[in-house]
């Protein structure tokens, strides 16, 4: 699907380090259930909180975001973030004002982000041109302890759904309502990218995790791997 034929479109960015199922099924969910075109995947090239960690190279997380989705006309994958200097931290606001000038005129975005996210999302870049570009829909999950600023990963998707009185009490009191307004709860997908990794390095099996092309492409590129 071309971005100019878009009228209305969701946004989901992350490391996707490695893409999972619960990448793959809940922005799908939430695209069908708000009416959307299209949802776009975008692989960030460097997580503003995780510019000093290793990270698995982007045109892996891009690959394997591909590999993910390739059975889905209406998800698209976008190099946007990808493909800019490594050094350099992706933040949100720049791929929205660079997505608002890809969309016909009169199109509408939204952005897919995670309960955490609505929780310190006055920390980030630009939040108040963000809520001007894409209005945040928050996929309801329990709060960690203490989260950075902008994770642009959603790792982990609880077995459990949150209440929304309990993902709004991590607002201020006046922002409440308009948060409510935005709370979107999807059934449970118990994954995480991090456990990924680590059952890749400790040889444990990840059938079922991923998707079997995102399973082949991290064994043929040794992916995870300890040693």
């Amino acid at each position: 699907m071309n971005l100019h034929a878009i009228h209305k479109l969701l946004i989901y960015g992350g490391s996707f380090d490695p893409p999972h199922v619960a990448h793959v099924q809940l922005p799908r969910l939430a695209r069908d259930r708000l009416g959307c075109d299209a949802v776009a995947y975008i692989p960030a090239g460097r997580a503003p909180h995780k510019v000093d960690q290793v990270q698995t190279p982007a045109t892996h997380r891009l690959a394997m975001t591909r590999l993910a989705v390739a059975d889905d006309p209406r998800s698209l994958v976008l190099a946007v973030e990808a493909e800019r200097d490594p050094a350099v931290p992706s933040y949100t606001v720049d791929t929205l004002e660079w997505l608002a000038k890809q969309l016909p005129d009169g199109a509408a975005m939204r952005l897919l982000i995670g309960t955490d996210q609505m929780a310190i999302f006055d920390q980030w870049k630009s939040a108040g041109r963000i809520m001007e570009l894409a209005e945040p829909v928050v996929m309801l999950r329990p709060l960690p302890p203490a989260p950075p600023p902008e994770v642009a990963e959603v790792s982990e998707v609880p077995t459990a759904p949150v209440s929304e009185e309990a993902a709004l009490s991590c607002v201020p009191a006046g922002e409440r309502d308009a948060w409510r307004g935005r709370l979107l709860a999807l059934p449970p997908v118990a994954v995480s990218s991090t456990d990924i990794r680590r059952r890749v390095a400790a040889g444990e099996p990840i059938a079922g995790l991923v998707p079997p092309a995102v399973a082949d492409y991290i064994v043929k590129h040794r992916l995870y791997a300890s040693g």
